[in-house]
C-alpha cells in the first residue's frame, strides 16, 4: 500500500491562474507542482500516472505490468483515505459510503440555496516544505483585510496568505500546530502540541511571536470572543481570560467519543457556540452555560471538522469523510445549502468565510491546494 503521507487530493499548477481539475491527476507530477492528467493506475503502488510517468514506472517495476489499469477501467482506480479505507477519489463525484445515494441527491437539489459563482485553486506548498509530504492545513482564520492565516501541521508552519490568497510570509513552529483563531487588531492565537497556545502579531509581511501560554490539558480547538479565549481539548471547552487564567469549564461531553469537541465557532454576539462533533457526525449548538440548544445531523455531514460563522450569523461546517460543506442557519437546525465533490470539495478540514467579498476558503486534508469559492447564498 502506498504511504498515506503521499495521498493526493487537489490538483494545481502554480504557474497560471487558469487552473484545471482533472478527474484523476498524475501523482508524481503533482508532487513536483506539475498539473497533468493521469491515464493509468497501478493497483500495487496505488498511484495514478500520466503517460511519461507510467513509462518510468514500468521501467522500474516490470512486475507490476499486469496490475496497471488504463482509462477503460477507471471505475476500478482506487486511492486510500487516511484511515486506510478504500475510497473512490474522483473530482466531481460524490462518494459518501451511504446506502441511498438517490435520496441524498434529491435532498441536495431540494434544499440547496448555496450557489457557487466561481472557484479558484491556490497552491500553498512553498520552498522549504517537506518534499515528500503534502501540506495538511489543519486550520485557517480570516484577518480583517481578508488575508488568511493557515496552520500547516505537516510542515509545522504558519502561512500568511495575501488578499489574493497567495503565500506571502511564513513562521517556523517548534511543535505541530492544531488551530488558529483571530484575536483582534493584528493578533492571532494558535493551539499547539505540548498543551500550548501561542499568540502572534502580523505586521505587513512579518509574523512575530508575542506570547506563550501553557495549560494542564491538551489544546486543540480555539476561539476568541468578548476578550476571552475558548479552548477545547477534544471533549471539553474551557474559558480563559486573555492572560490565560481559567474562568470556567463551559462544556464537557465525555460519553460521545474521543473527538466529541473537534472544533467550534462562536456567534458574533457570543450567545451561541457551534460545536463540530467528529465522532458522532453532529453539529451541536450550545449556549454560554453549556446547555444544548440544538443538534443537527445530515447524510452529507460525515465526521465534521472545521466550522465558521458567516457575516449573517449562519454557519458553515465541513464533513471530512463526506467531502462536503454544509450551510446551516444560525439556530443550528435548518440546512440552507451544501457543497460537495461536484463543487471541487474533497476531504475538507477547515473553513473561513469573508463577508466582504462573499468568499469561502476551504482547506483540505493532506492537500497542497486550498479552494477560494465565491458563493451566493439565497435565504430559504
Amino acid at each position: 500500500m502506498a504511504d498515506n503521507d503521499e495521498a493526493f487530493y487537489a490538483v494545481v499548477s502554480v504557474s497560471s491562474d487558469n487552473l484545471e481539475f482533472h478527474d484523476y491527476a498524475c501523482m508524481p507530477c503533482n508532487q513536483n507542482f506539475v498539473n497533468k492528467k493521469a491515464f493509468y493506475f497501478c493497483g500495487i503502488c496505488k498511484k495514478q500516472f500520466c503517460l511519461e510517468c507510467r513509462s518510468k514506472h514500468m521501467y522500474l517495476f516490470k512486475e507490476h505490468e499486469k496490475d496497471v489499469l488504463g482509462e477503460d477501467y477507471k471505475n476500478d482506480w482506487i486511492t486510500w483515505d487516511t484511515d486506510g479505507e478504500q475510497n473512490i477519489e474522483r473530482s466531481g463525484t460524490l462518494s459518501l459510503h451511504l446506502d441511498d445515494i438517490k435520496d441524498q441527491t434529491d435532498d441536495k437539489t431540494a434544499a440547496n440555496n448555496l450557489r457557487v459563482m466561481n472557484t479558484k485553486v491556490r497552491n500553498v506548498k512553498v520552498e522549504g516544505d517537506r518534499r515528500l509530504l503534502s501540506c495538511n492545513i489543519s486550520s485557517c482564520c480570516l484577518l480583517p483585510d481578508t488575508r488568511i492565516v493557515l496552520t500547516d501541521s505537516s510542515n509545522r508552519r504558519l502561512k500568511l496568505l495575501s488578499e489574493d490568497k497567495y503565500v506571502m510570509a511564513l513562521y517556523e513552529l517548534p511543535e505541530e500546530p492544531h488551530e488558529v483563531c483571530y484575536v483582534d487588531g493584528n493578533e492571532v492565537a494558535v493551539t499547539m502540541a505540548g498543551n500550548m497556545v501561542k499568540t502572534f502579531m502580523i505586521t505587513n509581511h512579518v509574523i512575530e511571536e508575542k506570547s506563550v501560554m501553557t495549560f494542564e490539558h491538551e489544546c486543540v480547538g480555539i476561539a476568541f470572543n468578548n476578550n476571552q479565549f475558548y479552548i477545547g481539548d477534544f471533549q471539553r471547552i474551557y474559558v480563559y481570560s486573555r492572560e490565560g487564567k481559567q474562568t470556567s469549564l463551559l462544556y464537557s461531553n465525555m460519553s460521545m467519543g474521543k473527538k466529541s469537541v473537534n472544533s467550534f465557532a462562536i456567534s458574533e454576539d457570543g450567545n451561541k457556540i457551534y460545536v463540530a462533533s467528529y465522532d458522532t457526525s453532529v453539529l451541536r449548538t450550545i449556549d454560554i452555560h453549556g446547555k444544548t440548544l440544538a443538534t443537527f445531523e445530515d447524510p452529507y455531514l460525515k465526521n465534521p471538522a472545521g466550522i465558521c460563522v458567516g457575516n449573517d450569523g449562519s454557519v458553515f461546517v465541513c464533513g471530512v469523510k463526506s467531502s462536503s460543506v454544509i450551510h446551516v442557519d444560525g439556530d443550528g437546525t435548518k440546512k440552507l445549502g451544501v457543497l460537495t465533490r461536484s463543487d471541487g470539495v474533497s476531504n475538507p478540514l477547515s473553513l473561513s468565510f469573508s463577508g466582504i467579498d462573499s468568499t469561502l476558503v476551504v482547506c483540505q486534508q493532506k492537500s497542497n491546494a486550498i479552494l477560494v469559492i465565491s458563493v451566493n447564498s439565497v435565504a430559504a
